[in-house]
């Protein structure tokens, strides 16, 4: 037994060093001839593609919200208040979708606002919402948002915070009473303005803002006044 079992151990070492050895690797499954593993193993190259293959899952596109208005020949119309502006050609969308207190609002960046430092883009950031106020209500409504803006930007932990009283500029935009005052904060030891502007109607409410820094701002302000200029509330 013991000499039957060391002939057939040595065949099978001597076609393991032959010329069509596989690998062995169908051993396990109880086939010991090399040249039979070597068909098996082909057969199962050739058969595969022929099983389907299970379909590649879709990559999610990334959520873009849906616009909140359209644009023509640069103008914008915002399709819930009908507020309508204009913004210059080097200005583009940075954001535009649901905001606080129920409204909606959209963003407008460029490099080439008239400030000292173009590698830090600039924003306009316009919000608008609906609602239903009295002519008589408007005045007071737009005075008691300076305070309420100021408060904001203290609950949201901006440093040093506050409104330049003596900035405060009463105005007509659009057909509509607005007022203009300018507010003052720290942002990583330099020294920014907040150009705040609102806009009431009896139908509509719309707050602009605009952000730059201190030293560049007597340049840039005419540049976002004259986009408030072109502003139609409804």
């Amino acid at each position: 037994m013991d000499i039957r079992f060391a002939k057939v151990y040595k065949r099978n070492q001597a076609a393991r060093k032959g010329p069509n050895y596989c690998g062995g690797g169908l051993e396990s499954l109880g086939v010991t001839d090399p040249m039979l593993s070597k068909c098996v193993l082909l057969a199962f190259l050739f058969v595969l593609p022929l099983f389907p293959q299970a379909p590649a899952q879709p990559q999610r596109a990334a959520y873009r919200p849906p616009p909140i208005g359209t644009f023509t020949n640069g103008r914008f119309h915002h399709t819930l208040t009908g507020t309508e502006f204009t913004m210059p050609m080097d200005w583009t969308i940075g954001f535009q979708g649901l905001s606080s207190g129920g409204g909606e609002a959209i963003s407008f960046v460029t490099r080439s606002a008239g400030v000292s430092d173009t590698s830090a883009p600039v924003e306009v950031f316009v919000w608008m919402k609906s609602h239903d106020l009295a002519a008589a209500d408007i005045p007071d409504e737009l005075r008691s948002k300076i305070d309420f803006k100021a408060g904001q930007r203290e609950g949201m932990g901006i440093t040093g915070f506050r409104m330049l009283k003596n900035t405060l500029q009463h105005k007509t935009i659009g057909g509509q009473l607005a007022l203009s005052i300018e507010g003052e904060f720290d942002e990583a030891n330099v020294k920014m303005t907040e150009y705040n502007t609102w806009v009431m109607s009896e139908k509509t409410h719309v707050y602009i803002r605009a952000r730059v820094r201190t030293q560049d701002f007597p340049g840039f302000q005419g540049r976002v006044d004259q986009i408030i200029d072109t502003f139609v509330v409804r």
